[in-house]
């Protein structure tokens, strides 16, 4: 566990100082550095860039993700109480419109599995083949939740980061 975090200090260093210092060393060919202020204030410019670019990108992408597991949450929540409270016809309307919104694609941030995963529920729903399910559906949902948690802890990776973890 603790090469874990000596593995991903290295590769945090490498992303956040030697990517910057690369494009600080570059950038001495079309204006070159006049002295070591000039280079350190270069440097220091590129890491903040750098981190803006991270941040707008990692967050774009984090929040695009956790919109599609809040409305796969809230679909999952909706199919548990409709499994136990059947002739709840509004609900079950309900939740077909949500999923029919979702196959519109231009409603959410909709992911392809979670498609998918709600697709599946729309069937269940249709046939009325939810009843022997509940457990299956009360699993997928602990684990979509906790991937929705997760997925909030993960805008702070790096890049470089960011890809190797995948």
């Amino acid at each position: 566990m603790k090469s874990k975090y000596i593995k991903q200090g290295i590769i945090f260093t490498i992303d956040m100082m030697f990517l910057p210092l690369i494009i600080t060393l570059l950038s001495n060919n079309w204006e070159p550095i006049a002295n070591f202020n000039d280079g350190l204030q270069r440097f220091i410019t590129y890491i903040a860039i750098y981190e803006f670019l991270a941040f707008l990108i990692n967050k774009n992408q984090l929040d695009a993700r956790k919109d599609s597991l809040l409305i796969y949450i809230t679909i999952l929540k909706e199919t548990l109480l409709f499994i136990e409270n059947p002739g709840f016809t509004t609900l079950k309307d309900s939740i077909l419109n949500k999923i029919n919104k979702l196959n519109d694609k231009s409603y959410y941030f909709i992911h392809e599995d979670v498609l998918k995963a709600v697709n599946l529920i729309k069937l269940g729903i249709s046939n009325n083949n939810l009843t022997n399910k509940k457990a299956f559906l009360e699993a997928e949902l602990i684990n979509v939740e906790h991937h929705y948690e997760s997925e909030g802890l993960s805008w702070n990776n790096t890049l470089l980061l960011k890809f190797l973890k995948k």
